[in-house]
């Protein structure tokens, strides 16, 4: 048997054993649904079961076209909604994938409590993807993340958002900054506040540099849109001409 024969056996033998490893892990250690927890073994995508995908309210046609709020009587007005007021709000427009509902919201926390890293790839592609469907531009001068404190950052060990950016700017095959925008504030927890005090929090909370052209903000949760415009205020500031903003949840 001539080498390169030798070469392409051992390949395919080693491919058949890594299938083979494989298979065995997810008999003994079956993947679960990251929306509900049951086995996903044989469905696709492995990361949640049919059931849950079926469940997720996708945001579409229908949200407001500027802050990306879900289809309602709200998102109707011709210029902004009730909730968003444009006038208040620094970013250039806003959209997110999904309603902040079952199963969307124990995807955001299994990824970001859970340290499930490995669903940021999923939900980055299904971000990007909103990002073309919004009517977003094609490209960016840069993907920046909403950051973290250090302080939380030290305690959590990363940054969900970080971990979203990353896999948006390869599929939208724009730069990936972590060095522009910084959280100068330890505020406190936006899930843990009133909607009044959820405006207020983030005020003066962040501080950009070298920022220029087209931005896309990413975060996992938009809820009241104070903490992505305190964001795109602080990068407008620092030279940014538009931010957009993509989140997973809404």
């Amino acid at each position: 048997m001539r080498a390169e024969e030798v070469v392409s056996s051992l390949k395919i033998l080693s491919s058949h054993l890594s299938n083979l490893k494989e298979t065995l892990l997810q008999a003994v250690f079956p993947p679960l649904c990251a929306g509900c927890g049951t086995s996903t073994c044989g469905y696709s995508p492995d990361w949640l079961c049919a059931a849950c995908h079926g469940k997720i309210a996708f945001i579409g046609d229908g949200a407001c076209a500027f802050c990306g709020s879900p289809p309602g009587e709200h998102a109707e007005l011709a210029k902004g909604c009730a909730q968003c007021q444009p006038d208040r709000q620094s970013f250039t427009r806003a959209a997110g994938v999904a309603e902040f509902a079952t199963p969307a919201r124990e995807l955001v926390h299994a990824l970001k409590y859970n340290g499930m890293h490995s669903l940021a790839q999923p939900l980055g592609e299904l971000m990007a993807r909103r990002v073309a469907s919004a009517g977003f531009p094609e490209k960016f001068d840069c993907v920046v993340p909403v950051p973290l404190h250090k302080k939380r950052l030290r305690s959590r060990g990363f940054n969900q958002s970080a971990l979203l950016a990353a896999e948006i700017a390869k599929h939208l095959q724009s730069p990936l900054r972590l060095d522009i925008l910084h959280r100068i504030r330890d505020t406190r927890s936006q899930a843990l506040l009133s909607r009044n005090l959820r405006v207020t929090n983030p005020v003066g909370a962040f501080l950009a540099s070298g920022a220029g052209g087209r931005v896309l903000l990413v975060d996992d949760v938009v809820t009241t849109g104070s903490t992505a415009s305190e964001c795109a205020l602080a990068l407008k500031n620092a030279g940014a001409a538009r931010v957009y903003v993509i989140s997973f949840a809404r």
